[in-house]
């Protein structure tokens, strides 16, 4: 497992806990997207995020979709690893102001 793949996830398990407690100013929406797109990414043969941009519209929802199933798959398959990493953003969501 990569150290992208795990800082990729840390980060969307952050906005993730973010986003339940708070409404998100539209640049940190953004910001969580990007990641939540890349964490998907890293489950596919796109490279980049502008890769993925370049990409038509029909390719892109088709790597959109295998990625999301890549990143289902991956936390059906780790539960302590997604169990650890999610209490870990909530802990961080309490100690600085996101």
């Amino acid at each position: 497992m990569s150290t992208q793949l795990l800082a990729l996830a840390a980060g969307y398990f952050l906005c993730s806990a973010a986003a339940e407690e708070q409404v998100l100013p539209k640049a940190k929406i953004d910001e969580c997207n990007a990641i939540y797109t890349q964490l998907k990414l890293s489950f596919t043969d796109v490279a980049t995020l502008d890769d993925f941009m370049a990409l038509l519209e029909s390719d892109r929802a088709a790597v959109n979709q295998q990625g999301y199933a890549g990143y289902v798959s991956w936390v059906e398959d780790n539960p302590e690893l997604v169990a650890e990493l999610r209490a870990e953003a909530q802990l961080k969501l309490l100690s600085f102001n996101f």
